[in-house]
């Protein structure tokens, strides 16, 4: 039987710029007000830890389980990023370069076309396409060389240490990798979108497409035809180590299209392919 632990994690209250011989005492009615919300119904069933210190000097003003040991929230995201802006700057950008050391002969680059990415994020397959649009301009139409992708900003380690195997499909758990491509603008990093469409009468076949437009990923279709009304169950998974992605279970007719952001098996060979 699978056990569902919810973990709620609230960040800590910063009281930023306010003056150590204000900021050492809680304010009189900071229990009053956080008790409520911790009692809330809707958080009958979860877990969660509550922890608010003076910024200044580190006073505990509230406590509710702050020894509680709880796997860490989306919260957890707000710590991340407030360390990317102090580390980075607000004026940081992502680059994602399109190098050369080959001439360009008329129409043709005579020498390889390099890749080198610093991991943006938003790279989608419109900004790809308006990366290779800058090389049109220049008068490029063929190149005699070979298309590199430079990912060495990072490391070579795809995967975090402590991410659940069986999540690793998913694109919520994307590989790392200094060259990336999101399927959209929600910018599931170095995932494609599988989307199932249902047949349109008893007995024919489900739809599916994937973006972008890709060969990188395999699509391998196990749908089973269902008769209506149907309550059938859809799976959509990745083989590890490997682009095979399987297409399973049931689809009703008549249903809404399901989607899934589905994660790729090594990321960079796929945004210098659909580049390419």
């Amino acid at each position: 039987m699978a056990v569902l632990l919810l973990a709620v994690v609230l960040p800590a209250l910063l009281l930023a710029g306010t003056p150590a011989s204000v900021a050492a005492q809680a304010p009189p009615d900071l229990a009053a007000r956080l008790d409520p919300l911790l009692a809330d119904p809707r958080l009958a069933g979860a877990q969660y830890a509550v922890v608010v210190r003076d910024a200044a000097t580190g006073t505990v003003l509230y406590d509710r389980n702050g020894s509680v040991r709880l796997i860490p929230g989306s919260n957890q995201k707000l710590f991340v990023a407030a360390a990317a802006f102090a580390a980075l700057g607000a004026d940081f950008r992502f680059r994602t370069s399109l190098l050369s050391s080959g001439r360009q002969r008329g129409d043709v680059l005579e020498g390889h076309l390099y890749l080198k990415g610093t991991g943006d994020p938003t790279m989608t397959p419109a900004r790809w396409e308006e990366l290779a649009g800058q090389l049109a301009v220049l008068g490029i139409t063929r190149v005699r060389g070979r298309l590199i992708a430079d990912d060495s900003w990072f490391d070579d380690i795809r995967l975090g240490p402590d991410w659940a195997w069986n999540d690793e499909t998913f694109g919520f758990a994307p590989q790392t990798s200094a060259l990336t491509i999101s399927p959209d603008e929600e910018l599931d990093v170095n995932s494609v979108l599988v989307e199932v469409s249902p047949g349109e009468r008893v007995g024919s076949p489900a739809g599916i497409t994937v973006t972008p437009a890709t060969d990188y990923v395999r699509v391998v279709n196990r749908i089973w035809p269902e008769d209506p009304p149907g309550t059938g169950r859809l799976f959509v998974r990745r083989d590890h180590g490997a682009n095979r992605v399987v297409v399973e279970g049931m689809i009703p007719l008549g249903a809404m299209p399901v989607r899934r952001a589905i994660s790729v098996w090594e990321p960079t060979a796929y945004a210098a392919g659909v580049f390419a």
